[in-house]
């Protein structure tokens, strides 16, 4: 499964693999939530960081793979994003979260992620 010789034998640029260049975006704005969590709740802004740059991660070597090898690591990195999504909706749902200035705020796209049958984060 994990041969080098025999699942990347060629090398693919994510250059324009769409959904890897969504995840690095959304790993960026989830970085910025997280890294203003209080002291107190600091594990979760940590794994919120983990999880949001394992999903562009794992495109980007699934992107590079074939056959059963390319679509594991697209499943762990749905996994990743369902897991990121997830921690954020807890985080606004509890209030637990500081607004971005205007300056800050990421720019609206025409791409829309969503979790189960609520969407993305609210």
């Amino acid at each position: 499964m994990n041969n080098p010789e025999v699942t990347m034998h060629v090398f693919r640029s994510c250059k324009g693999f769409q959904a890897h260049q969504k995840a690095v975006e959304a790993a960026g704005i989830a970085i910025r939530l997280a890294l203003k969590v209080p002291a107190s709740l600091r594990s979760r802004g940590d794994q919120v960081i983990r999880s949001a740059s394992w999903v562009a991660a794992n495109l980007a070597e699934g992107h590079g793979r074939t056959g059963k090898d390319r679509m594991y690591h697209f499943r762990i990195a749905l996994g990743s994003a369902k897991e990121a999504d997830t921690h954020l909706r807890v985080r606004v749902r509890t209030r637990c979260h500081v607004p971005f200035s205007a300056a800050a705020a990421p720019k609206p796209t025409t791409a829309r992620v969503e979790c189960g049958s609520e969407g993305g984060v609210p």
